[in-house]
């Protein structure tokens, strides 16, 4: 699957455009930083999608990042997310999460999102939404297109609130 090769500077100007938080500011992460969070979650590979996306707002992302856990540096401090996301599916819906599966973001209430490593640079993600038996939906078609859609989302709220 091909996208656009400037996705993640296109997501970065979205998301500078939504607005700086003076408690997060929108950085990258480091390419130690990447070879290091890889290293801790037990990844080999990650797609291109990803890695512009982490380049470009992988350790802060302004309003965009209210609340999650995403950055490289907290993924490298949280240990094997794959592991937590695995027993959590398994002891509440009984769902087998595939060994392949990449859990790259945790709002830490009620959903995550994660995609299969398959060798696509755009993958297609899903989500968990967490208790009540929670569901595992499809998030965006595409990674880049669930983050745009998240941007989307956050501007669409703020017109709503003038």
């Amino acid at each position: 699957m091909s996208f656009d090769p400037n996705f993640g500077k296109m997501l970065k100007e979205r998301i500078l455009a939504l607005g700086i938080s003076p408690l997060v500011p929108v950085c990258g992460c480091t390419e130690d930083e990447i070879k290091q969070m890889m290293r801790v979650q037990g990844v080999t590979w990650l797609p291109d999608s990803y890695n512009q996306f982490l380049r470009s707002v992988g350790n802060g992302a302004g309003f965009f990042d209210q609340g999650a856990r995403y950055s490289c540096k907290w993924l490298i401090k949280a240990k094997s997310l794959r592991k937590s996301l695995a027993e959590i599916l398994f002891e509440e819906i009984g769902f087998v999460l595939p060994q392949n599966a990449f859990n790259f973001w945790d709002d830490g209430v009620a959903t995550c999102w994660f995609y299969l490593t398959e060798g696509d640079d755009d993958p297609i993600c899903y989500g968990y939404i967490y208790g009540l038996g929670g569901q595992t939906v499809q998030v965006g078609k595409r990674f880049s297109e669930g983050c745009f859609g998240s941007v989307d989302y956050i501007e669409q709220s703020r017109k709503k609130k003038q």
